[in-house]
């Protein structure tokens, strides 16, 4: 089951917690989703040494001023944007 679709506007998680992938530089920033890339292992879990954890993974596009950035985040790193 995946929570957004092509197209939805989403925004990152401000700090996180625990420890996750989540670039630094993305947090609490607004994006669109480009791409439902699958259900795949969740790297924050095997880190943790529970291989068996799987979550929704998306590209998620961010447009500034001067250069765009495309990430593959995990559902949990997002939120609907309002």
């Amino acid at each position: 089951m995946k929570a957004f679709s092509v197209g939805d506007r989403v925004r990152t998680h401000v700090n996180p917690a625990p420890h996750t992938r989540l670039p630094r530089y993305l947090e609490g920033r607004h994006g669109r989703v480009e791409r439902f890339v699958g259900v795949v292992p969740f790297a924050d879990e095997r880190a943790i040494g529970n291989g068996d954890a799987k979550q929704a993974l998306y590209t998620v596009c961010f447009h500034g001023d001067d250069v765009s950035i495309m990430a593959d985040l995990f559902e949990s790193y997002l939120e609907a944007d309002a």
